[in-house]
């Protein structure tokens, strides 16, 4: 084995280098469950980012998104709220209603 090594080592370093590296990306998930604290409150993320355009706010338990259009055309916005429960450990889609059914396209440079 030694003496294969020492005839072929570009072939073992080929071998070695995808294993190594295989265990390299699962294990960073592993050690950084370790080293970053996990959260302490519940949290809500979108899948969309919206910029400058748009605004989030909580008013008497609601989630209020402005969104202002600066495109030159008609915009449907597309958001997907999520809430993560830290103690279940599970994400949830949460419901997402225009307050109007006019609210539903955004005209260009409109709110």
């Amino acid at each position: 084995m030694v003496n294969l090594f020492k005839k072929n080592p570009p072939l073992f370093i080929g071998l070695a280098l995808p294993l190594l590296m295989l265990l390299i990306f699962v294990g960073i998930p592993f050690i950084s469950s370790y080293l970053v604290p996990a959260p302490q409150y519940n949290f809500i993320y979108s899948l969309y980012n919206t910029g400058s355009e748009g605004t989030l706010r909580v008013v008497d338990g609601k989630l209020i998104l402005n969104i202002y259009n600066s495109q030159d055309q008609p915009l449907k916005p597309r958001q997907q709220f999520y809430l993560v429960d830290i103690v279940s450990k599970k994400s949830t889609k949460l419901n997402f209603f225009p307050s109007t059914s006019k609210d539903i396209i955004i005209p260009p440079l409109k709110s």
